[in-house]
């Protein structure tokens, strides 16, 4: 599938310091010195690679058997594999342990294969309420504003687009849900061009603030994760964030400026480590 572009903060990959272990059973490692893949010889390894992502459901990322011999036959070995959040905790606190079987299950079917496998936590637009997916609706909320609430100035998706709403909706209290995503994302620069609305930019930057600890979630949501993942052979890495926002760049337009947002985002920030104990 092809995956959506935005603008990404590298800094939020090293927030949680979750890291692959040194190498993997298949003995692939990263050299230190080089940082660079290298096979249990010292080589170098070269990956040729795959994207299998689900956005909305495991369905969408489901594989035969027979698109797998294939994607060996082809030469594949390695697969970015989707992970998503919002499929994993459906509830506040409530994760769906089945949907990690079936994540480790394709996993293991690709590592038989010798495809190895990065996982990828897949967001664009973040959540439902923004027309994207990824990330729990309940954990991205914008700030608590009559500014942000439903046919406020900056309610969703504004400036970029007025909202329209359902002759029933009663969506998430204050805020509402916009019937119109379909016309949002047909404008002049298309969907992507909902990351520049101000709600959406002000849930990111909660997000990285840790705002009622939603960061705090998302590390617990990885930890989870690596504690199924840390023994599996076929693990190559993680992909803690697809395309992550830059944050507020209402708020702080220097955002906007290339690699500012990885030096002011979350690279000197305070956050548990998801993969220890």
């Amino acid at each position: 599938m092809v995956s959506r572009a935005s603008g990404g903060i590298s800094a939020i990959l090293a927030a949680f310091l979750l890291l692959s272990p040194a190498s993997t059973e298949s003995g692939v490692r990263v050299d230190p010195t080089t940082q660079s893949f290298v096979d249990s010889t010292g080589r170098s390894v070269l990956f040729h690679g795959i994207n299998v992502v689900g956005k909305n459901s495991r369905k969408e990322q489901e594989l035969s058997e027979k698109q797998m011999d294939v994607m060996k036959d082809l030469g594949f070995n390695v697969a970015r594999v989707g992970l998503s959040w919002d499929l994993y905790e459906t509830e506040p606190g409530l994760f769906d342990e089945t949907y990690l079987d079936f994540v480790e299950a394709q996993v293991n079917a690709l590592g038989r294969r010798g495809i190895l496998s990065f996982l990828d936590m897949h967001q664009d637009l973040l959540a439902k309420q923004y027309c994207g997916h990824g990330l729990p609706e309940w954990h991205m909320w914008p700030s608590d504003s009559d500014d942000f609430h439903r046919n406020g100035r900056w309610a969703f998706p504004q400036p970029v687009a007025k909202p329209k709403y359902g002759p029933n909706d009663t969506y998430s209290g204050p805020y509402g849900r916009i019937s119109n995503c379909g016309e949002a994302e047909s404008g002049k620069i298309g969907w992507a061009g909902l990351y520049m609305t101000r709600a959406l930019s002000n849930a990111a930057q909660l997000l990285y603030n840790n705002e009622s600890g939603r960061l705090d979630a998302f590390a617990d949501f990885w930890r989870k994760v690596a504690r199924r993942f840390r023994s599996n052979e076929y693990v190559l890495a993680y992909e803690l964030i697809n395309e992550p926002w830059l944050g507020d760049v209402f708020a702080d337009a220097s955002l906007l400026i290339p690699s500012r947002a990885d030096k002011v985002g979350l690279s000197h920030r305070q956050v548990p480590r998801a993969a220890s104990a």
